[in-house]
C-alpha cells in the first residue's frame, strides 16, 4: 500500500471509532492526519482542509436509515491565513456575499424527521447518505419536540448537535467515580454513546439535550431566503437552537471578527464547543456554490485551539472508590488551564499508564477533555534525566491491606474487603446520605470520617 492508502485507512477506522464515541486519538491528531493527506495530495498550505471522510458507515446489525439528502462535513481553517483564503474562496464566487457564524458544538449531529408537523424518525449521521436509526433514543430528549408548535404540512428534515451540559457531566462522573467505575472521557463521546446505546433511558440517565442547526432538507414551508430567517424559525417551532449567532459577514475582518467574539463567548457557556462555523446566510446562493464530495463550498469550521499545558507529575496515589476499585491518582505542579487550576488528574489504570510509559517526575502535556476532565495527552520521555520512577502499583489495599485483586478482562484493580474497608465504607456513605439520594443536610466527608474512627457507623 502507498503511503497516501494507508493513511486514508488510518483515517477510515478513527473516524469510525469517534462515531461509535470511543476515540483512540485526540481531535487535534485526527485533523493532522487530515492535513498530512492534504499536503501528500499536493493541497496548498494556505487553503482550508477538506474532509478525507463523512462520518462512518453503520455497524453491521444496527438498524439503517436513508437521508434525504446528504448530511456532508464542513471544511476546516485551522489559522488566521485559512480562514480568509476560506472566506475569499466564498466572495469571489458569489455576488453581494453575506455571513452568518455561530458556536460548533461538540456533540454529534443528529437528523430529526417530520411529518406534517410530528416527530418521526430521527438518525445518526452515519457515512453522510446513510444513518443509524435512534428514534427511541431521541424521543428521551427533552429539547426534541414530538410536535411543532406550528401546523407545518409535508416532511422536513431538523439538524443539530446532540451534546451533555458540562455541569451534568461533572456530576456523571462523580458517581462513576464513587462507585469506582473509570470515568466518562468526554461530554462528547458520552453522548454518542448514549444515543446509540441499546436502552434508550440512558439518554435521560446521561442528561443528552439538543442543539438544532438548521434544515437538512425540506418543502420550504415558509419560503426561506436566509438562514438567519431558519434560525428564528426553528426556535418559533420549540427547538432550542445554537445560540450567539452572529451575522452580516462581509469582510475577512468581519469574519475574525465574529471569531474571536465567538471565542470569548465560548467560555461561559455551559457545554462543549470546539470551534466556530461560518456560513453564507443567503440559501440561493447556497445552491449556486454547491458542495464537493464531503463538504459543502459555501461553509467552513474554525477549530478552537485545544485547552492544554505543560507540567510535571510530581507523585501518584491511589484512591479506594465505593465499590472498592483502586485508582491511581496522579498530583502535578499546578497549572492553569482554560479558567480552573489543575493540580491533580486520574490515571485511570495500569494499562493505560503502561501504553503511555508514565512514570513519577516526566514532563507532561494535560489536556481538559471535553473542557472538563484533566488527562495526560503526551508523555514527554525525551526530556528524562534518569531521576524519573515507574509507578509502583500496590498488593494490597491503602485503605485496609486486604490483597486486591483484578477482575478477568478488566483493567481495574479491586479491593474485595467489602464490609470493613473503611474507604469502601467512606465512599458508600458519602454517596447515601448524598444530594441523589437521602440528601442528608450537614452530613458530609469529614463529619463521615468522624464517625467511622469513633466506630459510630459500621
Amino acid at each position: 500500500m502507498t503511503e497516501i492508502e494507508l493513511l486514508e485507512q488510518s483515517i477510515r477506522l478513527h473516524s469510525r471509532l469517534y462515531d461509535k464515541g470511543t476515540p483512540l486519538i485526540t481531535d487535534g491528531e485526527y485533523d493532522e492526519l487530515v492535513r498530512k493527506r492534504h499536503r501528500l495530495l499536493g493541497g496548498d498550505a494556505a487553503q482550508p482542509v477538506a474532509p478525507a471522510v463523512v462520518g462512518a458507515p453503520v455497524p453491521a446489525g444496527s438498524p439503517k436509515v436513508a437521508h434525504p439528502a446528504v448530511m456532508l462535513s464542513l471544511n476546516n481553517a485551522s489559522d488566521l491565513l485559512e480562514r480568509a483564503e476560506a472566506w475569499h474562496a466564498i466572495v469571489r464566487r458569489t455576488k453581494d456575499a453575506e455571513g452568518y457564524a455561530d458556536l460548533k458544538i461538540d456533540g454529534m449531529a443528529l437528523r430529526l424527521e417530520y411529518q406534517d408537523g410530528a416527530l418521526t424518525g430521527a438518525a445518526t449521521r452515519g457515512d453522510g447518505a446513510i444513518g443509524e436509526n435512534v428514534f427511541e433514543n431521541a424521543l428521551r430528549i427533552v429539547d426534541v419536540p414530538r410536535k411543532l408548535r406550528q401546523e407545518v404540512s409535508g416532511r422536513i428534515s431538523v439538524v443539530g448537535e446532540a451534546y451533555i451540559p458540562n455541569s451534568h457531566f461533572i456530576l456523571l462522573n462523580n458517581d462513576r467515580e464513587q462507585a469506582g467505575e473509570e470515568p466518562y472521557t468526554s461530554p462528547r463521546n458520552t453522548a454518542a454513546g448514549g444515543m446509540r446505546h441499546s436502552d434508550p433511558e440512558e439518554v435521560a440517565t446521561r442528561g443528552i439535550r439538543f442543539f438544532a442547526y438548521g434544515l437538512l432538507h425540506s418543502d420550504r414551508p415558509r419560503g426561506f431566503s436566509y438562514h438567519s430567517e431558519v434560525m428564528v424559525w426553528l426556535a418559533a417551532m420549540g427547538f432550542k437552537v445554537v445560540e450567539h449567532g452572529i451575522g452580516g459577514l462581509r469582510t475577512e475582518s468581519d469574519v475574525e471578527g465574529a471569531f474571536s467574539a465567538l471565542l470569548e463567548r465560548s467560555q461561559d457557556v455551559g457545554y462543549d464547543c470546539d470551534g466556530v462555523v461560518v456560513k453564507l446566510d443567503n440559501l440561493a446562493a447556497r445552491e449556486i456554490l454547491g458542495s464537493g464530495r464531503t463538504a459543502p463550498n459555501w461553509a467552513f469550521a474554525c477549530k478552537f485551539a485545544a485547552k492544554a499545558e505543560r507540567t510535571r507529575l510530581n507523585h501518584v496515589y491511589f484512591s479506594v472508590g465505593r465499590t472498592g476499585a483502586v485508582t491511581p491518582v496522579g498530583e502535578v505542579q499546578p497549572v492553569v488551564i482554560g479558567d480552573v487550576t489543575v493540580s491533580r488528574l486520574t490515571l485511570h489504570n495500569k494499562d493505560i499508564i503502561d501504553e503511555l510509559d508514565l512514570r513519577i517526575g516526566d514532563s507532561i502535556l494535560v489536556k481538559r477533555a471535553g473542557d472538563v476532565i484533566p488527562a495526560v495527552a503526551e508523555v514527554f520521555t525525551d526530556e528524562r534525566t534518569g531521576d524519573e520512577r515507574r509507578i509502583e502499583f500496590p498488593s494490597v489495599c491503602p485503605a485496609c491491606a486486604s490483597k486486591l485483586a483484578r477482575p478477568e478482562n478488566e483493567a481495574r484493580i479491586c479491593c474485595r474487603n467489602t464490609l470493613l474497608c473503611p474507604e469502601q465504607l467512606q465512599r458508600g456513605l458519602e454517596h447515601f446520605v448524598g444530594q441523589d439520594y437521602m440528601a442528608v443536610r450537614g452530613m458530609g466527608p469529614a463529619l463521615i470520617r468522624q464517625l467511622i474512627a469513633q466506630g459510630l457507623v459500621k
